[in-house]
Formats: structure tokens, C-alpha cells, sequence
């Protein structure tokens, strides 16, 4: 029985999907067969033979050839980020699956799931980086003007988590050192661009309340200066870390399980029910 209630939307349908990253060129003989490649207008054989990864990475997702500065600032993002601490969930993660005889190809996805979680992972990232294009427009000095209010009586845990004011928190209980670090290799280069500069002013300003950055606040100041659009944070961050979360994992895998630590019998607490 038809009911007669639910109305047509009237939306047209395209015939066929489209894209305009890959382009496929028919083989003559055979149309299911490709002859020829091509990568946002690119010929594939010639990106192959005189471009590097950071210029195809960049082009795939950004449509163009990175200039100088842009290619400069990718590598190192790329590489600073390549692999989070074995203290990170996701890492933590990995590990537990190769040193449990986990099916490795099963290794990556499942902690990259971990990586993309808002707890110091992709999610995170992402917010930051709504916050920061967002909030970019209004000096950080008078943001926190507005915000003193809130930040105050914010919940500490949260702030310090990076769950009220995205990508920037503690570790440990302290502003945390490697972070800062972190982000003084990309700043005052001639290649660091203006929203990072933006986020460590106002670092400077959250001293007041014992928060600096966080690596995931790093990482969303970096893609937005690249130029990626927000909702691309929380993927983008968990595809910087993938290799270093298989290598933690395929480095656990051949061990015996008896290398890793387990829970001593004092230390379970069983509740009566």
C-alpha cells in the first residue's frame, strides 16, 4: 500500500558519479581498461617521474602544485607528526593488537579509529580548527578579554583536556614542554604562516590559566595556514599518524606476550554485587 503522505523531493539525480581528482583515459581495445592517468588535470606518468610525495600529497587534496613555502611547511608536517607517543591511546592501541596476534591488517584501522577520537586525536583537530577560522579575525588579546568570564569558571579537567578551548591544554597536569617544542620548529620561519601566529599569541595569553598547546592544536593551526578546510582536520591528522601507529603495531606483533605487562592480581579490585 502506497502511502500517499510522503511527498517526492523533485531532487534530480546525476546519471553517473564525478570526481575531479582522478581522471582515467579508456584503453582502445578494451573500455574497462585504463591507458592513461591523470591526477587533477595532471598527467600521472609525468607527476610519477618529476614530482615528489609532499607535491602529490598536496595536490590531491588541494588541486594544485604546493609553492615553495607550502611544500616546506607540509614536509615538516609530515614529519613532525608522523608518529604519536607509545603514551597516546592510539599507539597504545596498535600495540595491544600486534602484541595480541591481531590480524595485522586489521592493526591500522582499528587504531586509527583511536587516532580520530576527540581526546587528543583527529576529532580535536578538527574543532580546533573550526575555533581558530572561527575566532582568526579577532586579535587573541581581546578574545580572551571576552572569554575571561567562561574560562574561569570553565571545568578545569575539560580545559585542561582541550575539550573547551580546542588543540590547546595541558599534559600531565602542566603545560606540556615537548608540545611548546613542537611548535617552536614552525614558528618564526619564512614559512610559518598567519593562523599559527595567531595560536601562539594566544598561548601566550593562556599562560594566565596554566594551558599552552597541545599537538593536535599544532596540527589544526598548520592545515588551516595550508589551507584545508576544517571538516578535513579529523582524517588528515589520522593519515599523518598511520604510519608510525602501524610501526608500533608491527613492532609488537612477533613479540611473545609475555613482553608486555599485565595486571598484577593485587592491583583488581572486584566489587561485591
Amino acid at each position: 500500500m502506497v502511502n500517499r503522505s510522503v511527498k517526492s523531493r523533485k531532487e534530480p539525480f546525476s546519471k553517473k558519479a564525478s570526481t575531479s581528482i582522478w581522471k582515467e583515459d579508456a584503453d582502445e581495445s578494451n573500455p574497462y581498461l585504463v591507458s592513461k592517468t591523470h591526477l587533477r588535470g595532471y598527467s600521472f606518468d609525468e607527476i610519477t617521474e618529476q614530482c615528489d610525495f609532499i607535491d602529490t600529497f598536496y595536490l590531491l587534496f588541494l588541486g594544485d602544485l604546493p609553492n615553495k613555502n607550502q611544500k616546506q611547511l607540509l614536509q615538516l608536517l609530515l614529519t613532525t607528526f608522523i608518529s604519536p607517543s607509545p603514551r597516546h591511546p592510539a599507539s597504545r592501541s596498535a600495540m595491544s593488537l600486534g602484541g595480541g596476534k591481531t590480524f595485522p591488517q586489521h592493526i591500522l584501522p582499528a587504531s586509527l579509529g583511536i587516532a580520530g577520537g576527540e581526546y587528543l586525536g583527529g576529532r580535536q583537530v578538527q574543532l580546533c580548527m573550526h575555533f581558530i577560522q572561527n575566532n582568526y579575525q579577532t586579535l587573541p588579546k581581546k578574545w580572551l578579554e571576552e572569554q575571561q568570564a567562561t574560562l574561569a569558571l570553565a571545568d578545569k579537567l575539560l580545559l585542561a583536556e582541550g575539550r573547551i578551548i580546542y588543540g590547546f591544554g595541558q599534559q600531565y597536569g602542566d603545560v606540556d614542554p615537548y608540545a611548546t617544542r613542537l611548535a617552536n620548529k614552525f614558528l618564526g620561519k619564512s614559512f610559518s604562516g598567519p593562523h599559527l601566529t595567531w595560536c601562539a599569541e594566544l598561548v601566550d595569553g593562556l599562560k594566565l590559566y596554566d594551558i599552552g598547546w597541545l599537538q593536535t592544536g599544532i596540527v589544526a593551526a598548520v592545515l588551516c595556514d595550508l589551507g584545508f578546510p576544517a571538516y578535513a582536520g579529523a582524517g588528515l591528522f589520522q593519515l599523518i599518524q598511520a604510519p608510525g601507529l602501524l610501526a608500533h603495531g608491527l613492532e609488537a606483533y612477533p613479540k611473545s606476550r609475555t613482553e608486555f605487562p599485565f595486571v598484577s592480581d593485587e592491583d583488581y579490585h572486584i566489587v561485591d554485587t
